[in-house]
C-alpha cells in the first residue's frame, strides 16, 4: 500500500467494505491421465523421470495444488478508512465467534472492526509491558548489579517513551525510521565499561545496533558483544 493508492482513496473514496466472513472451497487435487506411451505409473522409469523433471505429472508426482494461501491485503478506501483482507485458520475463527459472544453486551452487533481494535489495542499494552516495563503503575526503580548487563525496567521505560519507540540511529539522510526488531543500545558498550542508565541506552534497530557495534569492536568482534534481541 503505497503514497499513490492512498492518494487515489483520498481523491475517489469509497463506501466501507462490508464485514464478510466466507469458507474458502476445499481445493481438489486434478486427476491426470497418463500421456499416450508414458511408462505406467510406480514404474522405475516413471519414478526417475519425475525426478529428472519436477514439472512432470505422474501418479507418484501430483503436480502440488494450484490455490496457495494469498498473504494478507490492506486497501485504502477513503481517508482514514482502509480493507483489509486475509485468511485465517478454522481456530482462529473459533476465537473470533467467541470474542464476538463475549462482547455482545458492548458490541451487540458483534462489529468485527471494533473486536479487532479492541482485540490488538490489549496485544499492544501486552507487548509493550513485556518488552518495554510499560506499565501504568511501575513499581519503585531499582538499581542493577554493578556490572550487570540488565536494563532495569525504568530505563527500558524512560528510553522506550524518550526514542519514541523507534530506532534513534542518526545518518546523514535523518533518522531511522525502523519501527521492528528494537533493540536497547549501549552508548558506551557495556564490554568497555558502559552503565545500563537512561543516559547511555538508546533504542537501536537490529541493522544498525550491529553496524555500531562493528565500528566499536571490529566486525569479527560484533556478534560476541552485542546483546540477544529479546524475543516476545
Amino acid at each position: 500500500m503505497g503514497p499513490i493508492e492512498r492518494l487515489i482513496a483520498a481523491l475517489h473514496p469509497q463506501p466501507d467494505a462490508p464485514a464478510m466472513i466466507r469458507r474458502l472451497p476445499a481445493t481438489v487435487k486434478p486427476s491426470v491421465a497418463a500421456a499416450p506411451g508414458a511408462p505406467p505409473a510406480g514404474s522405475g522409469v516413471a519414478t526417475a523421470r519425475a525426478a529428472a523433471d519436477p514439472t512432470l505429472v505422474t501418479a507418484s508426482n501430483p503436480r502440488p495444488a494450484a490455490e496457495a494461501r494469498r498473504p494478507a491485503a490492506v486497501t485504502p478506501l477513503a481517508p482514514g478508512r482502509l480493507k483489509l483482507q486475509l485468511t485465517i485458520s478454522e481456530a482462529t475463527h473459533d476465537k473470533l465467534r467467541r470474542a464476538q459472544d463475549l462482547l455482545r453486551h458492548s458490541v451487540p452487533a458483534g462489529d468485527l472492526d471494533t473486536i479487532l481494535d479492541r482485540a490488538l489495542t490489549l496485544l499492544l499494552e501486552d507487548l509493550e509491558r513485556r518488552r518495554f516495563a510499560a506499565v501504568a503503575l511501575p513499581r519503585p526503580a531499582t538499581e542493577s548489579a554493578l556490572g550487570s548487563r540488565h536494563v532495569p525496567a525504568a530505563v527500558r521505560r524512560a528510553v522506550w517513551k524518550r526514542d519514541d519507540g523507534q530506532c534513534a540511529f542518526m545518518g546523514s539522510h535523518g533518522r531511522c525510521r525502523e519501527l521492528g526488531f528494537l533493540e536497547f543500545h549501549h552508548l558506551q558498550p557495556h564490554a568497555a565499561g558502559g552503565a545500563a542508565t537512561a543516559d547511555n541506552i538508546s533504542l537501536r534497530c537490529r541493522a544498525h545496533n550491529g553496524y555500531e557495534a562493528s565500528l566499536f569492536f571490529g566486525v569479527d568482534g560484533a556478534d560476541t558483544v552485542r546483546e540477544a534481541w529479546a524475543q516476545y
